[in-house]
């Protein structure tokens, strides 16, 4: 598995570090979205990480009439790295549940914003 990881993720991990030891482990495109090397990499900053969030936000609301206003606790970014991912795919898509103002369809509309999709 290490060797799979260390070949497809470029990333060189020990036996040890692969049990993460309770440290939170992402993996996104989110901080290459606009090259055209699009592929995963393990976010390590998680400053810069809030700050393209930050900046995506903030393209989002100079493009819309409807401003939103996010703050991005650590559920928030899991769900928009999520939400990336699938919409991603060919024919990507997802059953949102969860309670009423929870943020399901805020965050979808700024996931489907950053990979410049129509959201409708």
């Amino acid at each position: 598995m290490l060797e799979i990881l260390n070949n497809k993720f470029k990333v060189k991990w020990a036996k040890k570090e692969l049990l993460f030891d309770g440290k939170e482990t992402l993996f996104s495109v989110i901080l290459r979205i606009n090259s055209d090397l699009k592929y995963y990499e393990l976010i390590e900053n998680k400053s810069k990480l809030l700050n393209v969030l930050e900046e995506k936000l903030t393209d989002y609301n100079f493009a819309n009439s409807s401003k939103m206003d996010l703050v991005f606790f650590d559920d928030a970014i899991k769900h928009v790295i999520a939400l990336l991912r699938i919409l991603m795919q060919p024919r990507g898509n997802a059953m949102l549940i969860g309670f009423s103002g929870s943020g399901k369809q805020t965050l979808t509309k700024l996931a489907s914003s950053v990979l410049e999709h129509e959201c409708f």
